[in-house]
This record gives structure tokens, sequence and C-alpha cells, in this order.
């Protein structure tokens, strides 16, 4: 699918900027959520959204991996699997529904590729994307990785029970 999610400010389907995103920006992807069917490929996925860049490691030969993850206008089910938005936030980075960072699904993928759209920051911004303030990325990624801890302590402890019956 390509285009552009209409709910999103002033996004258009002209280059992206040459300069790469880095932890903290916004930018707008074909995310592909982690419980769907993994034969699908994000030139297969359901839209473009929003996504925010929580890691970005550089690959060499101007190529970049990004770590993202989806910003959703529904509410997750199980409140610890996402983060509301703060209304100013919201403004800041120019988003105009109430929405929420999906804390447990991280996209991993290389930068620059044909499954970005440029996602202009809000007028009156600094620099080539929108941002949440730097509180609030930290938050998100203190979130990420406790969701990380708890998620490998499970793994943990599953392995640990087909061991004692094996």
């Amino acid at each position: 699918m390509t285009g552009t999610d209409p709910r999103l400010p002033n996004t258009a389907a002209s280059r992206l900027p040459s300069k790469p995103p880095k932890a903290g920006d916004l930018i707008c992807y074909r995310y592909i959520w982690i419980n769907r069917n993994f034969a699908r490929t994000p030139k297969h996925a359901d839209k473009v959204r929003p996504v925010l860049v929580l890691h970005r490691e550089p690959l060499g030969a101007g190529l970049f991996q990004l770590s993202l993850l989806a910003i959703s206008t529904k509410k997750q089910r199980e409140p610890d699997k996402g983060l509301a938005v703060p209304h100013l936030e919201r403004q800041r980075a120019g988003l105009k529904e109430k929405s929420w960072v999906v804390t447990t699904g991280i996209n991993r993928v290389t930068w620059p590729s044909d499954l970005f759209e440029p996602f202009d920051p809000p007028t009156g911004s600094a620099g080539a994307y929108a941002r949440f303030s730097s509180a609030f990325f930290a938050h998100i990624a203190q979130t990420v990785s406790q969701n990380i801890s708890i998620a490998q302590a499970e793994k943990e402890r599953k392995l640990k029970r087909l061991m004692k019956r094996g």
C-alpha cells in the first residue's frame, strides 16, 4: 500500500530529508505489527503511520539501522503496552488525534528506504523531523526497557519449567 495517512499534519509524498532521523524523531513508515502474518512485508502494511525512532545505529556506507515504535490512535488493551501521548506532546509533534506509543513491538529497519515517507515537523519546530520532548522520550525508553526485561524474565521462567519437566 502506498500513500500517506491523512490524519498526519503536513505530510507530503515528496523527498525524504537527506539527514537520517535520530532517536526521538518522528517519521512515517509502513509499519508491520509484530502479531501479524510474518509472510507480509512492509510494502504490504495496512497503512503508513507515524513512528518514533527509539534507536539509530550506523551500518556504514550511509546506511543506518533504526528501531521504531508505532504510534497508534487506538488505546492499547493492556495499559503497560502503550503510553498515552500527552496533549502538549501531541501539539509539539504535530499529531492531530489522541495517540499512544506502542511500547511492546519494535520494528528494526534500514534507512534510507522507500518504506519511509516524510513527516514534516509542525511550523516553528527546529530540525527536519517532528520530535517529542527529551523528558517524554526518556519515559518512553524507560518503559520499553522495562517491558523487555519483563519479557526476558518470563522467557527464562518458561525455560526453567521446561527443563524441570525433561
